[in-house]
């Protein structure tokens, strides 16, 4: 498994996903190239942008309402499959797909070029509650 760039680490810390939301799109990544393949085999090349494009929307208008990020995860995955119960393959797929427009900088922010990681811990502090929910998980 390739390692993530620690632009992709600093754009989770700057949005401050809460951990499950912030495990949920590092798994996805692991798999977003399926959906740039996907775009690829498609016959109208302007699809990936058009998507692209209604995600971005999407967030923007979610933004606006000031939600915080794990509000805004939970309501683009309903933008993906909207008022159904997903399957956890569904919901799977869903994480790889909120991965690969996350990556593409389609949704939440960039940190800007002079932020500075806070020394709060934030990164630290979401590991340890990541491997406590791994662990949970196990048990």
């Amino acid at each position: 498994m390739a390692t993530l760039p620690e632009q992709s680490y600093n754009k989770l810390d700057f949005n401050e996903l809460p951990p499950h939301e912030r495990l949920a799109l590092l798994q996805g990544m692991r798999q977003s190239f399926l959906v740039e393949q996907y775009f690829e085999r498609q016959r109208n090349i302007l699809e990936q942008d058009q998507i692209a494009d209604g995600f971005h929307r999407y967030y923007r208008g979610l933004r606006q309402r000031e939600l915080d990020a794990g509000e805004i995860i939970w309501e683009l995955n309903g933008y993906i499959y909207g008022t159904v119960r997903p399957r956890q393959a569904t919901q799977y797929a869903a994480d790889i797909i909120l991965a690969h427009f996350f990556e593409r900088c389609h949704i939440f922010e960039n940190p800007p070029p002079d932020w500075i990681q806070p020394t709060d811990g934030w990164r630290l502090k979401c590991c340890c509650q990541l491997e406590v929910f791994r662990l949970s998980e196990l048990s």
